[in-house]
């Protein structure tokens, strides 16, 4: 009885953790932005002129709740490169609130660009 129950009790094992693994793995693929794309955070200066935005596919407002609002993409700079970081929807923290864009600006000595990070208002 108990050499029958054995395998029994593995396949099952085995199936939830699968299942775990599967149940994972789709929670992170609708991350809102994918942690392999970097996030300019602070002080961040670049010597190289950013690319002009990209045209993104917006979600209609139809299609969001009253207290989620679009939140553009922008370009990131990482081992020595431009990376776009998608935009997304995202949820107000309070009805009120305002997304303000982040965005790169030229350094006010006249070399590089500063990047300021998007933030609610």
């Amino acid at each position: 009885m108990k050499k029958e129950i054995l395998p029994l009790l593995l396949a099952a094992t085995v199936g939830s953790l699968l299942s775990a693994g599967c149940i994972y793995s789709h929670h992170e693929a609708v991350a809102t932005v994918p942690e392999t794309y970097p996030t300019p955070t602070g002080r961040v200066i670049v010597y190289e002129t950013p690319p002009p935005p990209r045209h993104e596919a917006v979600r209609s407002p139809r299609d969001m709740g009253n207290n989620q609002t679009w939140i553009a993409g922008y370009w990131s700079f990482a081992d020595s490169h431009w990376v776009w970081v998608p935009g997304h929807v995202d949820v107000k923290p309070t009805p009120t609130s305002v997304w303000v864009a982040g965005h790169w600006d030229r350094n006010p000595d006249g070399e590089g660009w500063i990047w300021t990070p998007g933030h609610w208002e």
